[in-house]
C-alpha cells in the first residue's frame, strides 16, 4: 500500500517527504537533547527551591533554640526580638510555601506518602504559639524537631540529596546536614552545660561532656570543615571558578572553625576534673558564639550554593540555547540544501516533462531547455535522441502517406479524422485544405455516404480487414461515383489499435465507360437484328413483286401506266439508299472514336498497374526499415543491459563501502549515510532499468507486428497490382469488341453503297423497260401494293439506322 502510494508521488513530493524522514530524527533527538537539559535545569531549579524553602527553616531553628535557652536557662533576655524574628520567619516560610510548596511536595499526598504529615507552615505556627505558652522543654523539641523534619523534606523533594556536581553536593551537605546538625548539637550541649555548670559534677556529667565533645569535633566541625574544604578544591572543575566562593566562606569559616574551637576547649575544661571549671556566663556566651557562627556558615553556605546552582542553571540555558540555535542552523541549512537540491532535481525534470509532454502532443519542434547534469544530462540526451529518432520515423511514415496517390483517410479510436489526403476531398467535391478537417467526426465527413462511414466503423469496431468492397456513392454536389473501398486496422508498437486506414479506388470512368459500351452494344445488337427482319421482309415483298413482274410480262400495257411511278419510286429508294450509306459511315467513325477511348481507359488502367507496383516496392521499403528498427531497439536492450550491470555493481561497491563505513566506527558513520544512498540509488537505477527493459522488449514485439503488417499490406497491393492487370485485359477485351462492332458498321456502309450502284443500274434498266411500258403496264398494277409494302420496309429500316446513327 505505502509502494503504490509511494509510486504516484512526484518527484519535489517524495522528496519532501524524504526531507521529513529525515528531520524527524533529527527533532526527536534535538527535542530529548532540550528535554534533558530542560530537566537538568528543572533539577537545579528544585535544588534552588529547596535552598530557598531551607533558608526561614534555618533562621527558625536558631531563633527556637535561642528562645528554649533563655526559657529554660530563666536568663536576664528580652524575648521580645526573638518572638518577632521567628514570627517573621514564619511568615517568610508561609509566603515561600504557597509560592513552591507544591513544587516540593509540601502537599498532604506528598507529605503522607514520607510520613510526615502535618509539616506545614500553620501547623508550625500553632505548635510553636503552644511551646512559646508553655515554656516547656518537649513543646519547644517537638518544634525544633519539625523544623529539622521540613528541612530534611526539602532536600528530599527538591533532589539537594541527589546534587551532581562536587563543589556545590558538598555546600549542600554542610547546609542541609552537617550546620543543622551543628546548631542541634550545640543547642543539647548548652542545655546541658546549663544543667552541670553551677553545680557538683560526677564522673557521668564529665563522660556527657567528653561525648558532646567528641561528637561535636568529629561528626560535626571536622565534616563541615571537610567539606568546605572539597567545595573549594572542587570549585575549578565545574563551571569554572567562583569568583565570591573562596572570598566569601574562607572567613566564614575561619570564624566557625575559630568559635567552635574555644568552646571545644570549654568542653573540655569541664570533662577534665584536673582543670578549672568555666563559668557559666562564659560558657553561655562561647556556645551563642559558636552557634551563630555556625549559622552565619549556613548563611553564607546557602547563599554561595544559590550562586553555583544558577551558575549552573544559567549554563544549562546556555547550552539549550546554542543546540536550539544550531540545530536551528543546521536545519536551516539542511533545508536550504534540501530545496536546491530539490530544485536541481525536480527543475530538470519539469523541463523533461514539458518537453516531452509537448512532444506527446504531437509538437515534434519543440526544444529541450535548460542545463542538465549527472543521470539527468544522460537522460536529456537520450529523450532527445529518442525524439530525433522518432522524428526521422515519422517523417517517413508522413512521407508515404503523402506519396499515395489514391484516395485515403485514417480514423482514430475516436471515429475522428487523424489523415485526410487532398485526392479523397477531390473525390468528395469538398473545398479547404486536409488540415481543416483533423479531427472531424467520420460521420460528418461522408454525410451522403453513411454507407462508407459503416463499413470503416465496423472495420474499427470488430478489428478487421475490408479489401475492395464495392460501394456507389455521392459527392457533395451530388455527383453519383464507384468505389473499393479497402480498410485496415492500424496498431502501435505495443500492438493497441489506434484506428484504422481506409483507400479508395475510384471506378467512376470505368464504370460510365463500360455503361456507355453496353447501352452501344444493346442499340447496335437492337438495330442489327431489325434490320435483319427488315431484309427478310424486303426480301419477300422483292420475290411477291418478282411474281408480280412475270405477269407483267403478259400485259404490257400495264407496265408502261406503272413504269413511270416505278421509276419515281427507284430514284426514291436510292437518295434512301445513299441517306443510309452516308449514315453507315458516321456510324463507323462513331465506333472509331469509342475503340480509341477504350484504348485510353486500358492506358489508363496499365498506369495505375503500375503505380500499384510502386506501392508494392515502398511497402516492401517499409518493411525493411522496420527490420532495421527492431534490430536497433534489440542494441538498446543490450545497452540496458550493460546500464543493468553497472547499477548492479555499484550496489555490490556501496555494500561494501557501508560494511568497510561499519568497520571505521564513528568516524565512518558519515561515509555509511553515503554509501547507504549509493545503494538506493543503484536499486532504483536497477528498478528503472528493468521497467526501460520491459518497455524496449514492448517496443522489439511491436516492431514485429508491424513488420508482419507491412509485409501483409505488401501482399494485399501485390493482390491489387494483380487485379489490376485483369482489368486492364477486360479493356483490351472491349476494345476488341469494338472494333469487331466497327468492322460491322463499314460492311453495312459498303452494303449500302453497292445497293446504291444497284439501284442506279434498274434505273437505267427501267429507262430501257420504259420502251415496252405499253406491254408491262397491266402487270406493274399488281406490283403496286408489294412496291408500296417495300416502301413501308424502307421507311422502318430509314427509323432503325437514325437511331442507330444517334446513339453512335
Amino acid at each position: 500500500m505505502f509502494q503504490k502510494f509511494v509510486e504516484h508521488l512526484r518527484i519535489g513530493h517524495k522528496l519532501a517527504i524524504m526531507s521529513i524522514f529525515f528531520f524527524l530524527p533529527i527533532a526527536v533527538l534535538l527535542y530529548l537533547m532540550v528535554a534533558g537539559i530542560q530537566y537538568d535545569i528543572r533539577f537545579s531549579t528544585l535544588e534552588v527551591y529547596g535552598n530557598t524553602y531551607q533558608r526561614p527553616l534555618e533562621k527558625l531553628l536558631a531563633d527556637v533554640q535561642n528562645h528554649r535557652f533563655y526559657k529554660v536557662t530563666e536568663a536576664n533576655k528580652s524575648l521580645g526580638d526573638l518572638e518577632q524574628s521567628i514570627a517573621t520567619s514564619l511568615q517568610e516560610l508561609q509566603a515561600i510555601h504557597d509560592a513552591i510548596g507544591v513544587d516540593l511536595q509540601f502537599t498532604p499526598e506528598g507529605l503522607d506518602k514520607r510520613g510526615r504529615g502535618g509539616l506545614v507552615p500553620e501547623r508550625l505556627a500553632e505548635r510553636w504559639d503552644a511551646a512559646k505558652s508553655a515554656g516547656d522543654i518537649s513543646a519547644y523539641d517537638t518544634v525544633i524537631a519539625d523544623v529539622q523534619e521540613m528541612i530534611t523534606h526539602a532536600g528530599d523533594t527538591s533532589n539537594l540529596i541527589l546534587d551532581p556536581d562536587l563543589d556545590s553536593y558538598y555546600l549542600m551537605d554542610m547546609t542541609l546536614l552537617a550546620l543543622p546538625q551543628t546548631q542541634a548539637r550545640l543547642g543539647d550541649i548548652m542545655l546541658a552545660g546549663a544543667n552541670i555548670l553551677g553545680n557538683p559534677m560526677g564522673p557521668a556529667e564529665r563522660v556527657q561532656m567528653a561525648v558532646y565533645a567528641a561528637q561535636l569535633q568529629d561528626s560535626d566541625i571536622a565534616r563541615v570543615l571537610g567539606s568546605a574544604e572539597t567545595a573549594l578544591n572542587e570549585d575549578q572543575n565545574f563551571y569554572g571558578v567562583s569568583e565570591t566562593l573562596a572570598k566569601n566562606l574562607q572567613p566564614a569559616l575561619d570564624d566557625y572553625k575559630q568559635k567552635n574551637a574555644i568552646f571545644l576547649g570549654m568542653l573540655g575544661e569541664i570533662a577534665d576534673p584536673m582543670l578549672p571549671q568555666p563559668s557559666r556566663d562564659k560558657f553561655f556566651e562561647a556556645g551563642l558564639a559558636a552557634r551563630q557562627s555556625a549559622f552565619d556558615l549556613w548563611d553564607t553556605t546557602a547563599q554561595e550554593l544559590d550562586i553555583l546552582l544558577g551558575k549552573r542553571i544559567d549554563s544549562y540555558k546556555s547550552r539549550r540555547l546554542i543546540s536550539l540555535v544550531l540545530a536551528g542552523i543546521s536545519i536551516l541549512v539542511a533545508l536550504t540544501l534540501t530545496v536546491l537540491v530539490g530544485r536541481s532535481i525536480t527543475r530538470p525534470v519539469a523541463q523533461l516533462d514539458n518537453y516531452t509532454d509537448k512532444v506527446a502532443h504531437g509538437d515534434l519542434t519543440a526544444v529541450l531547455a535548460g542545463r542538465f547534469s549527472g543521470e539527468l544530462r544522460d537522460l536529456a540526451g537520450n529523450i532527445k535522441a529518442m525524439v530525433d529518432e522518432l522524428k526521422q520515423r515519422l517523417g517517413f511514415s508522413q512521407g508515404i502517406l503523402d506519396g499515395i496517390t489514391m484516395p485515403c483517410v485514417v480514423v482514430d479510436q475516436n471515429r475522428k479524422l487523424t489523415f485526410v489526403n487532398n485526392q479523397l476531398l477531390d473525390l468528395m467535391r469538398k473545398g479547404g485544405s486536409p488540415e481543416g478537417f483533423l479531427g472531424s467526426e467520420l460521420a460528418s465527413f461522408f454525410p451522403r455516404n453513411p454507407r462508407i462511414a459503416e463499413t470503416i466503423l465496423s472495420c474499427l469496431s470488430s478489428e478487421t480487414v475490408v479489401l475492395d468492397h464495392e460501394i456507389q456513392g455521392q459527392d457533395m454536389d451530388g455527383q453519383p461515383f464507384d468505389i473499393l473501398l479497402s480498410v485496415t486496422p492500424v496498431y502501435d508498437l505495443d500492438n493497441a489499435l489506434l484506428g484504422v486506414f481506409a483507400q479508395f479506388t475510384v471506378l467512376t470512368r470505368i464504370k460510365e465507360q463500360e455503361a456507355r459500351l453496353r447501352e452501344q452494344n444493346t442499340i447496335i445488337s437492337g438495330a442489327a437484328e431489325r434490320a435483319r427482319s427488315i431484309a427478310a421482309a424486303v426480301i419477300q415483298a422483292v420475290e411477291g413483286l418478282s411474281a408480280q413482274v412475270t405477269q407483267a410480262t403478259e400485259g404490257a400495257g400495264r407496265q408502261k401506266a406503272r413504269s413511270s411511278e416505278t421509276a419515281a419510286a427507284m430514284e426514291q429508294m436510292n437518295y434512301t439508299v445513299l441517306e443510309v450509306a452516308k449514315n453507315a459511315g458516321s456510324a463507323a467513325e462513331q465506333a472509331e472514336s469509342a475503340r480509341e477511348r477504350a484504348q485510353e481507359g486500358r492506358s489508363i488502367v496499365d498506369q495505375s498497374v503500375t503505380a500499384i507496383g510502386r506501392v508494392a516496392e515502398l511497402s516492401e521499403e517499409l518493411r525493411n526499415n522496420m527490420a532495421e528498427l527492431s534490430t536497433e531497439v534489440s542494441s538498446i536492450g543490450r545497452i540496458m543491459g550493460v546500464i543493468s550491470d553497472i547499477a548492479d555493481q555499484t550496489n555490490l561497491l556501496a555494500l561494501n563501502a557501508a560494511i568497510e563505513a561499519a568497520r571505521a566506527g564513528e568516524a565512518g558513520r558519515g561515509f555509511a549515510v553515503v554509501a547507504d544512498e549509493v545503494r538506493k540509488l543503484a536499486e532504483k537505477t536497477m528498478v528503472a532499468t528493468q521497467e526501460v527493459g520491459s518497455a524496449i522488449e514492448s517496443i522489439q514485439n511491436g516492431a514485429q507486428r508491424n513488420e508482419h503488417s507491412v509485409v501483409q499490406a505488401a501482399e494485399a497491393v501485390e493482390e491489387a497490382k494483380t487485379l489490376s492487370g485483369r482489368s486492364g485485359e477486360a479493356l483490351a477485351a472491349i476494345v476488341s469488341l469494338v472494333q469487331s462492332n466497327t468492322d460491322q458498321v463499314r460492311s453495312i456502309a459498303t452494303a449500302a453503297e453497292e445497293q446504291s450502284t444497284a439501284s442506279d443500274e434498274i434505273n437505267h434498266a427501267i429507262d430501257e423497260i420504259n420502251g415496252i411500258s405499253d406491254e408491262t403496264s397491266q402487270g406493274m398494277n399488281g406490283a403496286a401494293a408489294d412496291v408500296t409494302a417495300l416502301a413501308e420496309q424502307a421507311r422502318k429500316l430509314e427509323v432503325v439506322i437514325e437511331e442507330l446513327v444517334a446513339t453512335c
